[in-house]
């Protein structure tokens, strides 16, 4: 089994990484080209490219170098900037909607076109795609359309048995997060929010892309995993 796992410089990835290679998959992994020299990501059964995946030329050379599809894509890309909506840019909203939402759209094109045939993409929403939160219009809006570009894509995908879903957590602790979140302000701000009183964890959120990413009858799904948050 061909596994592409693009955004590879998070837990979430690493987590999905360890998965497929106990499963003796052949894994190849994508990051941006900034990140080339202090990626720390060392496994020599993982086969690494560094290309910006807002660059349709990129995207499509990366593609028409491969001698064979890959079968299963997961697209973990996604950034974010925290602006009141006054203060938005052109530029800000221009770089939220490429890297969120346009990049998806193109990269999953250009992988359906290679694969044609049986196949399945699980790519990274937000709680706040569903549920909207202040100082972030740019980004909800990427991650609310992405949710709904997974049904599109679902549907047309589908004709070739190729399977699209997403996964939508709520703020996930990482090594890079924790000290934020877990800062007494932060967590009564964000955790009275969340029913169950608690942040997901970065295996949490792999194990859940794995699952949509193997399931064989589930496509166009919107996997929200977020202790309740969007129950309110």
């Amino acid at each position: 089994m061909k596994v592409l796992i693009v955004g590879a410089g998070s837990e979430i990835a690493e987590n999905i990484v360890k998965y497929h290679i106990n499963h003796k998959d052949d894994v190849s992994i994508i990051d941006h080209p900034s990140n080339k020299n202090n990626f720390v990501m060392d496994n020599e059964f993982v086969c690494k490219y560094f290309i910006d995946v807002t660059d349709y030329s990129e995207v499509k050379g990366f593609f028409d170098a491969l001698d064979k599809p890959f079968e299963k894509l997961y697209f973990l890309v996604g950034t974010n900037i925290f602006k009141d909506v006054f203060s938005v840019t052109n530029s800000d909203w221009d770089h939220i909607m490429n890297t969120n939402l346009k990049s998806f759209f193109f990269f999953s094109q250009f992988f359906a076109k290679k694969l044609r045939r049986k196949g399945n993409i699980v790519c990274i929403g937000s709680q706040h795609g569903v549920v909207a939160n202040g100082l972030r219009a740019p980004y909800c809006t990427s991650k609310g359309g992405l949710i709904h570009l997974t049904k599109v894509l679902a549907l047309e995908y589908s004709v070739y048995s190729i399977r699209v879903n997403c996964v939508s957590p709520t703020y996930i602790l990482t090594e890079k997060s924790k000290n934020f979140l877990n800062n007494d302000n932060v967590k009564k701000e964000f955790l009275t929010k969340i029913p169950l009183q608690k942040y997901v964890s970065p295996e949490e959120v792999a194990d859940c892309c794995i699952f949509l990413n193997n399931s064989s009858s589930i496509t166009g799904h919107n996997l929200i995993i977020d202790g309740g948050y969007s129950i309110w």
